[in-house]
């Protein structure tokens, strides 16, 4: 695998890996701006970055990390730059009061996305923890905030 501060020719490598026994390399064609644990990560990033120790990261999600939402959401989808294990991917909702509310993973997930479902929920403040482990044996965990306001 190619760390993904590796530089290429002026293009940024974001991805190295076999798929069916075909090499395949993701390339960007700008350089990644670095963030501050050392990894590089997509400008079109929302949210926190990985924690864990590999090079995954969340590259977006929906909701957005700090999205203002007018209605309780149905599910939150969490996209990756990784293959994910599904085994061990978990998604969890706490709230201000620190209730922990661990959510389904829907089979609308994909092989680097993630789609669980969302009770409904009352206006507040509310994360969205998430730890999945990549086929390549990272685990990443991180979280999304958003807030639910009054009409």
């Amino acid at each position: 695998m190619v760390p993904l501060s590796t530089l290429w020719s002026g293009h940024s490598i974001i991805d190295d890996f076999s798929l069916n026994g075909v090499e395949v390399e993701i390339l960007l064609s700008k350089p990644l701006p670095r963030i501050d644990h050392g990894a590089v990560c997509p400008r079109a990033v929302h949210g926190p970055f990985s924690t864990g120790s590999g090079s995954w990261v969340l590259l977006e999600s929906s909701p957005t990390h700090g999205s203002v939402l007018r209605a309780s959401p149905d599910r939150v989808v969490l996209h990756f730059n990784a293959i994910l294990e599904p085994s061990i991917t978990q998604v969890n909702l706490v709230d201000l009061q620190e209730v922990l509310t661990p959510l389904g993973v829907t089979n609308a997930s994909t092989m680097n996305s993630v789609v669980a479902k969302i009770p409904p929920l009352q206006p507040g403040v509310y994360n969205v923890q998430y730890k999945v482990l990549a086929t390549d044996g990272h685990v990443t965990e991180g979280s999304i905030r958003f807030t639910i306001i009054t009409r």
